[in-house]
């Protein structure tokens, strides 16, 4: 979000503020994969690894064109989606109750 309001922070090939944003984002479901019981929070921080690999690696090789960069995330952005909705769908389906009642939002119980 803060890259459309000012210029992103660029060394070389690699968009510098990007790669802090992923790096936060892989901690976080590190650490929600460590603490939680659900498989979608290790497959985001695999993902997440994946995209801090591409980060190092048009970092390591600067003639690389950037376009090389912006498919492979996109590619890694769309798998992250898919991710997080398996993992909503998932739940769905096994019906398992919400976090609190007040959060119910879903399927209504016949009166």
């Amino acid at each position: 979000m803060a890259s459309t309001v000012v210029p992103p922070l660029r060394s070389g090939n690699v968009v510098v503020d990007d790669a802090v944003l992923d790096l936060i984002l892989t901690a976080f479901f590190a650490w929600m994969a460590l603490k939680g019981r659900r498989w979608w929070a290790l497959a985001m921080t695999a993902i997440m690894v994946l995209t801090l690999l591409m980060h190092a690696t048009m970092f390591a090789q600067p003639d690389l064109s950037p376009s090389i960069d912006v498919a492979a995330r996109i590619g890694l952005g769309l798998l992250v989606g898919l991710t997080l909705l398996a993992g909503v769908l998932e739940r769905w389906l096994a019906d398992e109750p919400p976090v609190s009642p007040a959060a119910r939002w879903g399927r209504r119980k016949a009166a």
